[in-house]
């Protein structure tokens, strides 16, 4: 008895066919014995239900299938991490090429070298500081502080780090960020940041060394001069992350600044969006990523280019990880929210000290700074309040477009 393909789609246990000949009801002759013998495999093969004689191909396909996409998924990541790349040296930075993307390896300066070679970085928005005074052993110490933040009860978050924007405790669905300022308070006396603080402390100076350096290079008057208060400190502690299968997307908050700094603990990609696209950067083990922020490209009357946001650690490279939590510590030298926004002139009379001898040259130098000030006139950028343009962008996440776009002449 057979059934037809629908009979067995609809059946899960279709009835069996009737039991073959016994022995004792079967001819003598021995030319039927293989026929008997096709017969009763015919008979044992229908009483099979046919669910499972039909699931049999499927399951061996799926198999086939999964495995192949866990060799590609593997192979995905392999490539982004250990795959043969090319190496192409440029005159600012090498590129390491791969199939799934370019890895840029940050332009290097010396700390001690930093006003005489800063200049010929600073249309990348970034570069990486060597040669500094921040210890390995420091930063690490201050991350095991960080790491501990995230391991609080989240009643003790909010209550110890309350939201007295922009600093506090901060949270979605997707991230979890502390805000913290320069002395990294907290309503609580239990928790041990000693570590964190000194380290803040350290990239804080570091941070103003570089904008020093940057002023020098540039030309433009020092906004700090001798006076602190015209600058503030900011250290953000996140686990946002960049996803690697889309790069481009990225959930946490960001505020604008002057000057960022990132502490190189280990090994580590980095996805970072510039104003001629995305870059993905490898920083070298214990340097210090630097990026220019939005206020410094102000600054500079559009000179200088900038990274918008900050460096956001790409997810798939299993070596980043620490415990369970992928974080990043970012020092931010950015500005009181009482602070107006414009570009800065330049100033090269300041330089020549009048004398009998340099008479002319001085008056040549007010020729020159009155044209300068004609170019200077030619701003960029019309002058707003840094708390207005701070609160849009910290709430609003406007990284699709520049949001200094509505403040340019």
């Amino acid at each position: 008895m057979s059934y037809s393909a629908g009979e067995r789609r609809h059946s899960p246990y279709a009835t069996t066919a009737a039991p073959p000949p016994t022995p004792s009801t079967q001819p003598t002759q021995t030319s039927n014995s293989d026929e008997a013998t096709v017969a009763l495999l015919s008979s044992l093969l229908h009483r099979l239900p046919p669910s499972l004689s039909l699931s049999l191909p499927s399951r061996f396909g799926a198999s086939s299938s999964t495995t192949s996409d866990v060799n590609e998924s593997g192979s995905s990541e392999y490539n982004i991490t250990r795959s043969n790349k090319q190496f192409i040296e440029s005159d600012n930075y090498s590129v390491v090429s791969s199939t799934t993307m370019t890895i840029v390896s940050p332009p290097s300066i010396s700390l001690d070298e930093l006003s005489s070679s800063l200049l010929s970085y600073t249309q990348l928005g970034f570069f990486q500081l060597t040669n500094h005074s921040i210890p390995s052993e420091l930063a690490s110490s201050a991350e095991s502080n960080a790491l501990s933040l995230f391991d609080l009860p989240q009643n003790n978050k909010t209550m110890f780090f309350p939201q007295n924007w922009p600093f506090g405790y901060d949270e979605n669905q997707e991230f979890e960020s502390f805000i913290l300022d320069s002395n990294c308070s907290t309503k609580s006396t239990e928790i041990d940041l000693v570590h964190l603080k000194h380290f803040t402390k350290k990239m804080e100076e570091l941070g103003l060394e570089v904008l020093e350096g940057l002023v020098n290079a540039i030309g433009f008057k020092n906004p700090v001069d001798s006076d602190l208060s015209r600058v503030c400190s900011q250290m953000w502690i996140s686990n946002s992350i960049c996803n690697n299968n889309n790069k481009e997307d990225y959930s946490g908050r960001v505020y604008p600044y002057v000057i960022g700094l990132h502490y190189q603990i280990r090994r580590q990609h980095y996805s970072m969006l510039t104003e001629s696209g995305r870059v993905y950067v490898s920083p070298l083990v214990e340097s210090v990523l630097v990026t220019l922020g939005d206020i410094t490209q102000v600054w500079s009357n559009g000179k200088l280019k900038k990274i918008r946001g900050w460096p956001t650690p790409i997810v798939g490279d299993n070596y980043n990880i620490v415990g369970s939590q992928l974080i990043t510590m970012s020092l931010l030298i950015t500005l009181p929210v009482s602070s107006m926004v414009s570009p800065l002139r330049t100033s090269k009379l300041n330089n020549i000290e009048p004398s009998i001898n340099n008479h002319e040259n001085i008056l040549s130098s007010k020729n020159s700074q009155e044209e300068e000030k004609v170019e200077d006139d030619k701003w960029e950028f019309n002058t707003f309040h840094f708390e207005d343009y701070a609160w849009r962008v910290f709430h609003e996440r406007i990284l699709d477009k520049d949001p200094l776009d509505r403040y340019r002449v």
